[in-house]
């Protein structure tokens, strides 16, 4: 990095909040806004603008057992107060995938109110997720990430922090995640009709032939809102990914059986918040996404588990601020094709520059960061696991990481 860019670093740090580095100390005070009209349903279990207050009560043998053996899949009673709101009767188990440790003081954990209710939701949702947030000390990459997709007009779940108690005990600040179910689909699209599916870890989209079950249920998980599919259009997808001829292959997706301008814009989201855990993971598979297809509609992509982006460093994940923008695309024939259209390749990079003048703007993100640190960090402090040290150290790199990164991805658009 040479002194003009070391210089622009260091203003681009020091004024980050997107307020201005001086306030005149005249300035008249601010008018207050005008009183809030309250957040219904859904939006109110992942309202940004709070930190929630979260409290399970559940018999001390069975919290017990979902600390002891986080793999056991039933579903604990407990009554749950949300912010204020008791309800009784609701499911509660261990989740996750690499969080799941037997002994863990604060385990991630799914609510679920139809479960021991049938047919029940709540607020208009039937599960949440409570995320530990186990890998990330600045507590917020997750839902930064999330709040960058959506901000771009994609599909991508809520989250909002909050504070958990549980039996009268303090486990923490949890991120309250929104889980990728009809729900979702229904809130964002306005119908949950057509096919949902999970992409499991190690999922390499070559074409296998027509038989259904060498994709289904892996590394494909339906998670069906029509009870008969027969998979037909996922074979459709992985036919045209690997045997369609390469010039017509983006006009025959785009026609037929893939949303080729989201997708697109998935790629330069998860590509710019360099989160090597998606769809384009470095070890030649793919993770953490899904796949929707509504009724008589094209597939969309929907990330999930985006904690490895935003340069989350730890013993498992390195800063990554310069990685290049095509990283994983040649990996798998969902992505490789863009590789080889110049259609495809230009739309790519047109949406990564929109984001760095929009939802990615510089001062846009800092001030976000700055926002959600001010509202989570009591939380933090009192949490009997985190390290309030750790946290201030991964905030201001998470600050210092968009500026190196906003840079060089402007200079691989560059060159």
């Amino acid at each position: 990095m040479n002194r003009r860019m070391v210089l622009l670093f260091l203003v681009l740090v020091g004024c980050g909040r997107g307020d201005g580095c001086h306030r005149s100390s005249g300035s008249p005070a601010p008018v207050p806004p005008p009183p809030k009209a309250p957040v219904l349903g859904s939006a109110s279990i992942y309202d940004e603008t709070k930190l929630h207050a979260v409290e399970l009560t559940l018999s001390p043998e069975d919290w017990q057992v979902i600390v002891d053996e986080p793999w056991d899949e039933l579903w604990r009673p407990a009554t749950l107060v949300f912010d204020g709101e008791r309800v009784e009767s609701v499911g509660v188990r261990a989740t996750g995938e690499s969080s799941r440790i037997p002994g863990n003081p604060k385990p991630s954990l799914k609510l679920s109110f139809g479960a021991l209710v049938p047919g029940r939701e709540w607020r208009d949702v039937k599960q949440i997720k409570l995320d530990a947030i186990p890998w990330d000390p600045s507590a917020m990459r997750e839902r930064i990430s999330y709040w960058i997709y959506r901000s771009a007009g994609l599909l991508a779940p809520r989250a909002a922090h909050a504070r958990l108690i549980v039996n009268g005990e303090l486990k923490g600040l949890y991120l309250v995640e929104e889980t990728v179910r009809k729900e979702l689909l229904k809130d964002r699209t306005g119908s949950s009709q057509g096919v949902l599916y999970r992409v499991r870890l190690g999922a390499d989209y070559l074409w296998q032939g027509t038989d259904p079950s060498h994709y289904v249920p892996w590394p494909f998980e339906p998670k069906h809102s029509e009870d008969n599919a027969d998979h037909a259009h996922l074979l459709q997808l992985l036919d045209i990914l690997n045997n369609a001829p390469p010039a017509q292959r983006r006009e025959i997706l785009d026609a037929t059986i893939l949303d080729v301008n989201q997708f697109l814009s998935h790629l330069a989201v998860l590509q710019s918040v360099a989160d090597w855990d998606g769809i384009t993971a470095p070890w030649g598979g793919t993770n953490n996404h899904f796949w929707y297809r509504p009724e008589g509609g094209r597939f969309q992509i929907i990330p999930w588990d985006s904690n490895e982006s935003l340069g989350r460093t730890d013993e498992y994940g390195p800063i990554l601020w310069d990685l290049n923008i095509w990283s994983g695309f040649s990996n798998t024939p969902a992505t490789s094709w863009v590789l080889d259209d110049e259609v495809a390749r230009q739309l790519f990079l047109w949406r990564i520059f929109n984001l760095l003048q929009n939802e990615m703007a510089l001062p846009k993100l800092q001030a976000r960061i700055d926002e959600i640190r001010e509202q989570i960090q009591p939380g933090v402090y009192e949490d009997p696991v985190m390290d309030r040290f750790a946290f201030e150290i991964a905030v201001a790199s998470l600050k210092a990481w968009m500026v190196l990164r906003t840079l060089h991805l402007y200079q691989q658009l560059g060159s």
